[in-house]
Parts: C-alpha cells; sequence; structure tokens
C-alpha cells in the first residue's frame, strides 16, 4: 500500500510471480526502469514482502524489482532461479498501487511509460489497464492482484508463462545487443544511458506483449498447457527480440521522445511509409517488401485534406516508379443506430459528407459523420528531432545491398534535412468501431445456393473451409453450431505456405477453435467471431483487440453484394509503431531527405485537397 505522511511516501507490497525471496526493490525516480544506486530500496524477504519510503510524491513513478539468479521464486521449491533454469528478469508496478509487484502489473507500467499523456490518477490507471487487456487478450485484474493469495490458477499459469518469457526475452535482447555494440560504434557509446536502459527495457515488454498474444484465448486463459506455452515462447522469442533491436538502436539515437502538438503535426504534413508487399493498381502486379508512403496534411480552419498514398515499386529490371496501390473496397461503420455509414477513403479523393477533424493535445481524431458515429479513428503522436544527423546512423538498412540494385548512386554520406522529425505514433478508436467493406470485385464469401445469408454462409462454411488473411494465409471452417442459442466453434488452418491462387489445394486440418455467435444489430444478422493465435502469427498480430464480423454488404454504386468480413475494434486497442528501418514516420523533410540520399525520384505529394462537408 502507499501512505504519505509529512512528506514522505512509503510503499510497501509483495513481489510475486510465485512469492519472490531476495529481489532487490527500489522506486525508479530517474525514470530509466532499471534500480540505480541513490535510489531508495530493500530486499524482499521469504514472503515476498517489501517496504521503501522517498521523501516526496511518487505520481509518475514505477517500483521496480530486480528478480537475479540468486532470488527464490516460491514456485521453484526453494531453488534459485538459478538452479532451476530460468533467466533473471525485472518487474514493475505504478508506485501508486505498489501492494503487488507482479508480470500483470508490469505491463501495466509499460503502458503508461509507453503513452506519456497516462496519469498516476485512477482514470489513468484504468485506462493503462483497459490498453494491456485489449492489447493481451488478459481479463483478469492487472493491478492489485494477489492470485497467489486468492489461488487464481488461471492467472497464476499466465504469470509464470511471462515471467519465464521476461527473462528468456532479456537475456536474448542483451546478447543481440552486445553483437551490435561491437559493430556500431554510436550506438556503443550510448548504450549505457538512462534512455538506451529505458528503451530496452519498453522493448523487451513489446517482444512480451508479442508473445503473449500467441498464448492467451478469448477468455483470457492460456491456450495451452503452461509448459507448451513456455516452451512455444522460447523457440519465437529470437524472432520476436530481433523485430525489436532495430526499435532499440533507432530510439537510443534519436534521443527521448517528446509530446507534440496534432495540430502543427496536421498543418506540416505527416508522412506514414513502410516496407510493404501487396499489388499494384492493376490488382494483378505483386510487389514484394518495397516502400509504401502515405501523405497527410491539412487545414483544420478550412476542413481540407490533402492526402494520397503510393509505392516505391521496384520491377524485376530494376525499374523505378511511384505507382498506386490496390484499393480492395469502399469500407463503412456501423453507425450508433446500427446503419452502415460510408467510411472514406480519402488516399482515394472519396470526401466525407458529414466528417470533421478534432484535435486534442497529441492526438488527431478523424470523425467519419459527427453526427450518427461515435467510433473513430484517433492517432497520437510523440516526436524526435532528427535535423542533421546521418542517415545511415539512425536507419541501419540505408543503402543496403538490395537498394543498392536499384538506387546506385544511394549516398551514406546524406543527412537529415532541417525540419526532419520522427514521429512514433499509436492508433486506436474513440469507441468500440464494427467497420466491414464491399469489394470492388468480389461477391463475398461462398454461400449455399448463393442466398447471402449467415446461415447460408454457416452452412457451406460447415461443409468445405474458407479463407481469410493476407493473400489467404489462414483457414477457417465451422465446426458446430447450434441454431437456438445462435453459438458455435470455428475451426482454423495454417495456411500460410500458400496464396490465394492455390490455397483450395492445401488439405484442411485444424490448429485451433475459437467461439462465434450470431447477433442482431438492429436489422444486420452478424456473426461475431474469436479471433485464432494462429490468426495473428500469420498476419502481423492484426487481430488483436479485435473480433472478426460476417455480415451482408451492399453498395450498388459499385453493383456488388455479399457476405463479407470485417472487424469488430475495442475501444482501448492501441496500435504502437516507432520509426524504425521498416516504418518510417515524420515530416516532408523528413522523407525528403530519405529519398534524395537514396537517389530516388522525388515523392509526388497530392496537390487537390478534399474538403469535409
Amino acid at each position: 500500500m502507499l501512505t504519505t505522511s509529512n512528506g514522505v511516501s512509503t510503499m510497501s507490497g509483495t513481489v510475486i510471480d510465485g512469492l519472490i525471496e531476495n529481489a532487490k526493490v527500489c522506486l525508479d525516480v530517474n525514470g530509466n526502469l532499471r534500480c540505480d544506486s541513490g535510489e531508495p530500496s530493500t530486499t524482499t524477504d521469504k514472503d515476498g514482502k517489501y517496504t521503501i519510503s522517498y521523501n516526496g510524491y511518487v505520481d509518475g513513478m514505477h517500483v521496480i524489482a530486480e528478480v537475479t539468479a540468486d532470488s527464490k521464486d516460491a514456485d521453484d521449491l526453494g531453488k534459485t532461479i538459478g538452479q532451476a533454469g530460468k533467466e533473471p528478469f525485472n518487474l514493475a508496478s505504478p508506485a501508486v498501487k505498489p501492494e503487488v509487484v507482479t508480470p500483470l502489473t508490469t505491463l501495466v507500467t509499460h503502458a503508461m511509460v509507453a503513452d506519456p499523456t497516462i496519469k498516476s490518477d485512477a482514470e489513468g490507471l484504468k485506462k493503462a489497464e483497459d490498453t494491456v487487456k485489449a492489447n493481451t487478450g488478459l481479463k483478469a485484474d492487472l493491478l492489485g492482484n494477489n492470485f497467489v493469495d486468492k489461488k487464481d490458477n488461471d492467472v497464476q499459469n499466465i504469470a509464470k508463462v511471462i515471467a519465464v518469457a521476461l527473462g528468456d526475452v532479456k537475456k536474448e535482447m542483451a546478447t543481440n545487443l552486445d553483437a551490435k555494440k561491437s559493430t556500431d560504434s554510436d550506438f556503443a557509446k550510448l548504450a549505457n544511458t538512462d534512455l538506451a536502459k529505458k528503451t530496452t527495457q519498453t522493448k523487451a515488454v513489446d517482444a512480451v506483449t508479442t508473445l503473449i498474444q500467441t498464448t492467451v484465448n478469448a477468455e483470457g486463459k492460456l491456450n495451452k498447457s503452461v509448459e507448451t506455452a513456455i516452451a512455444d515462447n522460447k523457440k519465437a522469442t529470437a524472432t520476436v527480440v530481433s523485430g525489436q533491436i532495430n526499435n532499440i538502436i533507432v530510439g537510443t539515437k534519436t534521443g527521448e521522445a517528446v509530446v507534440s502538438d496534432a495540430k502543427q503535426i496536421f498543418g506540416k504534413g505527416i508522412i506514414i511509409g513502410s516496407n510493404d508487399s501487396g499489388r499494384l493498381k492493376d490488382g494483378v502486379t505483386r510487389y514484394t517488401n518495397n516502400l509504401q508512403v502515405e501523405f497527410l496534411q491539412g487545414d483544420s480552419s478550412t476542413r481540407t485534406i490533402y492526402n494520397n498514398r503510393k509505392v516505391l515499386y521496384v520491377d524485376k529490371n530494376a525499374n523505378v516508379s511511384w505507382q498506386d496501390s490496390y484499393v480492395w473496397g469502399k469500407q463503412f461503420v456501423l453507425s450508433k443506430n446500427n446503419e452502415w455509414v460510408f467510411d472514406p477513403e480519402i488516399t482515394s479523393g472519396d470526401k466525407p459528407t458529414n466528417g470533421d477533424i478534432a484535435f486534442d493535445t497529441n492526438c488527431i481524431t478523424f470523425k467519419t459523420d459527427v453526427d450518427k458515429v461515435d467510433a473513430n479513428e484517433q492517432i497520437c503522436f510523440t516526436q524526435k528531432d532528427l535535423s542533421g544527423k546521418k542517415i545511415i546512423e539512425v536507419l541501419s538498412d540505408f543503402c543496403n545491398s538490395d537498394q543498392l540494385k536499384a538506387f546506385s548512386k544511394c549516398d551514406k554520406a546524406a543527412l537529415f534535412k532541417s525540419g526532419s522529425l520522427a514521429y512514433d505514433i499509436t492508433f486506436g478508436v474513440t469507441n468500440d468501431r464494427y467497420r466491414n467493406s464491399v469489394s470492388y470485385d468480389w461477391d463475398g464469401y461462398s454461400t449455399t445456393d448463393n442466398k447471402k445469408t449467415i446461415a447460408a454462409f454457416i452452412d457451406a462454411t460447415t461443409k468445405f473451409n474458407q479463407w481469410t488473411g493476407s493473400d489467404c494465409n489462414t483457414g477457417f471452417k465451422v465446426k458446430s453450431y447450434d441454431a437456438s442459442s445462435k453459438k458455435g466453434i470455428m475451426q482454423w488452418s495454417d495456411a500460410s505456405a500458400y496464396t490465394c491462387d492455390n490455397a483450395y489445394k492445401q488439405t484442411f486440418v485444424s490448429v485451433e477453435e475459437t467461439a462465434f455467435e450470431v447477433k442482431m444489430f438492429g436489422s444486420i444478422e452478424m456473426l461475431v467471431l474469436d479471433i485464432s493465435t494462429v490468426y495473428n502469427k500469420n498476419n502481423n498480430n492484426d487481430g488483436v483487440g479485435q473480433k472478426f464480423i460476417f455480415n451482408y454488404m451492399s453498395d450498388a454504386s459499385i453493383g456488388r453484394s455479399g457476405i463479407y468480413r470485417g472487424e469488430l475494434t475495442f475501444k482501448n486497442t492501441k496500435r504502437q509503431f516507432n520509426f524504425s528501418d521498416n516504418v518510417k514516420l515524420g515530416t516532408k523533410e523528413t522523407l525528403d531527405s530519405f529519398l534524395e540520399g537514396l537517389g530516388a525520384k522525388p515523392y509526388p505529394y497530392p496537390t487537390t485537397p478534399v474538403v469535409f462537408k
């Protein structure tokens, strides 16, 4: 608990995976997510208990527990962490909620660190906890949950898996970063700074979160045994860590992020670039790992937006040109009155009929229809200044061998121009959002007798499997359905070795099952389906914080109708993207510097605005 007397804050509680003895506990005064000399600290007793005091208030700070090789977890029956064959790990909890420090509270601490606008009051703590739940699928209380005292085996099992993953990821990251320091002298100079330590801890938890997403089922419990979950995570650790190493290096080199002014960012223009694969506008020509850029700039006073999306297409002969990518269809969101409202793709020049743009400190909200829709997309920003920095020192893949095949004049000495900012972006929605689309060239999923009803869709999907995901990489098939309760079970298969062109050749083998339910939203009949972990594995966790929806959609303007798959995105789901080699987020100057140094053609910025009516 936290008590304050005469300006002195006293925190006491228990460090738990099982009860953890001989862990160092401190108040992280300098915010680097580690225990440093001079910070109030103590060591847990045999029951995992600790007490520390601080001369001041602790809002915004966190309690850290360093579990070393010599610490003992009661789950290990008297053995030290080292003797039990486990790797040391760190736990954390907001200092205003110090009653328990657990793997679950650790996730909440890192949600707060990732979003500097979250405060340590009741509203902020709830926001952070809800964000973790939406992003991981966990259902149990995270803060203050003494699951050992409660004898809650389901939560204890999840905590065990997370604790082992924290240790394994920490060790893998240390090995990878030591290797990077030997080849990157600029990073080596910064590796022991508070920023580097904080960034490493944060990205370690991001990596663990990725592992959790594949081990938790729709009920918030483990989808396999503790032993199997730990074994599977160990196999995946090297992969998830490798995806974070560049984020650590870039995050360390670019400096501490600061909260941005969203209206100012919007006025300057935003670049969202990523290495992407897909099809060009013709729907036939494929591209792989090419740079896709979306540009967004606007004026809130005139309600205008300049927006487009292009692919820096490199053909088989290394010819380079800016091309439009394929647009799948028209998208719609469900209104407060359970009606589908057109959600325009502004990059295609579509205009909202009653939309608006709103700003709140570092966040922009794009309102589809101010009267009908209360579930809108929101983008929040923090920023770092890249001006004058060497591009190759920030982006290690700049002028790499693949790029040199198409850009032989790539300049390794190129610098970021003045005004070059890097953004870290968080995407979310302001309320639970139901969104679906109508394809320009596909009449939806197969149904019995082409009836285009949910009943006919279920019947057809009971007889044979269908596919979803990027290039049909995940199969699904109804195992059972009870028409009276309107509930059923969906089976899933891994089709990642196939494409939409040949997925039909695969023999369906179920690797997972999830529940679905048929519901009515006004006059709209909708199948709501829990998303499988195999889908998330195959699609970069795109389904985290969501459920799939299937329902009848039609659009007379394009002459298409059928059963289409959309998604329900939950209010507190957050997807964070950091400036890195793979995701380039920033100002026009940032993109112009990159393209000029690369030796590529300038980006074709839009000249015709879209006006929000």
